[in-house]
């Protein structure tokens, strides 16, 4: 097995983006115009310097190579170490069968000398404006309508990541957030990531499925700072529910999180480093923590449905001719939901029959074979059971559906009241701010009260 080189990382900044080299490789993220070119150029550094490490930094786990930084230590070094130390169970299982990718002896890191201050200079901001980050999944586009309707001042951020890589996924999101421009009459500012290419780059060594994932969320808030603070933004708004909270144990006894860095415990260590970096000017905050996912399907039914025809969960290939491409968990949990609140799957553009026996590998309550991480916990399996006794109640009708009775209604009737009051309850908060909790629960209290 060949021998890698040492690693060079270097950037380069430009009026509206900056670049990262590497591998003889030069990968950028751009901004529209007055986002990137209105920060001083000091505190364009501090930010791209630990959006780079935060990016480059899980390599240092692979190899006992030498990395050298062109830039100073950077001021979320330890949290972004300690964020990758813990998703490495989630890697490792993705590696099962190739131990040897992970080495005993860490890459050696070097840094130049540090010459100036690691946090950023004041700016102003305020509590009423929110950015939020667009996937036009169902977290998003309910964040959309929770903030639109509690009263916040939204700018809203679309990146276009590694799309050479996810054609398909580029295709139908073109699609969808011109029409929700358009119809929704809203300005989306959107953001160009390539960098992600170089974890599928030739000249990297291993190739680790999902890879370019972990500690992502950090990069993710690093590279939309700069809207933040062109807006006069005070919060940051993702989409991390409660799901995200939930793990299942490896063979090792290590907990095994679906994205570590999604998790309540890790955004609210993250907006501790956030508040010294900026000096509390900006934030993260998730509106829909509080919510399973079939509770968040729930609200965004009943109180957003004018929302339903942007809602995009998967990754369709280039050649799909829809949105939704039939084989992957996500698509069994969407329409799933449909059936459990009487909603006909056509409105989020769902044109097959996913209750079909051919499609039991996607479903975890069935021990599905094509399930992903996160749908092996225990949550996953219970929050599935909870659907289909609702789907069940509603009169939904298939093969997968009398499979369920014969197998798990006796069991999910035994059940009900324990999982409705664990799915339906709208759950504590690290994220949200003061201000605006009361609103948002009033409304999750309306939305789920008759559901317990």
């Amino acid at each position: 097995m060949r021998k890698e080189k040492n690693k060079n990382i270097s950037y380069s900044l430009e009026k509206s983006f900056f670049a990262l080299e590497m591998l003889g490789e030069k990968k950028k993220i751009s901004y529209p115009s007055g986002i990137w070119d209105s920060l001083p150029s000091s505190d364009q550094k501090k930010i791209v310097e630990n959006y780079i490490y935060s990016r480059v930094c899980p390599f240092k786990y692979f190899g006992g190579q030498t990395i050298n930084y062109n830039f100073p230590r950077p001021f979320f070094k330890k949290f972004i170490e300690y964020g990758i130390i813990n998703d490495l169970p989630r890697l490792k299982e993705l590696c099962r069968g190739r131990s040897s990718y992970f080495t005993k002896k860490n890459a050696r890191e070097i840094f130049v000398p540090a010459n100036q201050n690691e946090k950023l200079n004041k700016y102003a901001t305020n509590s009423k404006k929110a950015i939020i980050a667009m996937s036009f999944g169902k977290d998003s586009l309910l964040s959309y309508g929770l903030a639109k309707e509690i009263g916040l001042d939204t700018n809203l951020v679309y990146v276009r990541e590694t799309e050479q890589c996810n054609k398909g996924e580029a295709k139908f999101k073109k699609i969808i957030t011109t029409a929700f421009a358009r119809e929704q009459k809203e300005k989306i500012y959107y953001l160009t990531d390539d960098v992600d290419e170089i974890f599928f780059s030739q000249k990297i060594k291993y190739k680790i499925n999902e890879f370019e994932n972990t500690n992502s969320m950090l990069a993710f808030t690093l590279e939309l700072l700069p809207f933040a603070l062109a807006t006069e933004s005070r919060y940051i708004i993702y989409g991390n529910e409660q799901n995200f909270n939930n793990y299942y144990r490896g063979e090792d006894g290590r907990k095994i999180f679906q994205s570590f860095d999604q998790t309540s415990f890790y955004t609210n260590k993250e907006n501790e480093y956030l508040k010294k970096f900026t000096g509390g000017q900006v934030q993260i905050a998730s509106l829909v923590e509080p919510l399973f996912n079939i509770a968040e399907f729930k609200i965004l039914f009943s109180r957003y449905d004018y929302l339903l025809p942007y809602l995009m969960s998967c990754l369709p290939e280039e050649n799909d001719q829809e949105k939704w491409c039939y084989h992957c968990s996500a698509c069994a949990d969407s329409y799933l939901f449909c059936h459990s609140f009487g909603i006909d799957p056509k409105k989020i553009g769902f044109k097959k029959d996913f209750f079909q026996k051919k499609y039991l590998d996607y479903y975890s309550l069935f021990n599905g074979r094509k399930i992903i991480l996160q749908d092996k916990t225990v949550c996953a399996r219970e929050q599935q059971l909870l659907a289909f006794l609702l789907a069940y109640y509603k009169g939904s009708q298939g093969e997968i559906m009398e499979l369920f009775k014969k197998t798990y209604l006796k069991e999910a009737q035994e059940k009900e009241k324990m999982l409705r009051q664990k799915f339906f309850s709208p759950h504590s908060s690290l994220t949200i701010p003061r201000e605006i909790k009361n609103k948002l629960f009033n409304i999750f209290n309306q939305e789920l009260k008759s559901l317990l």
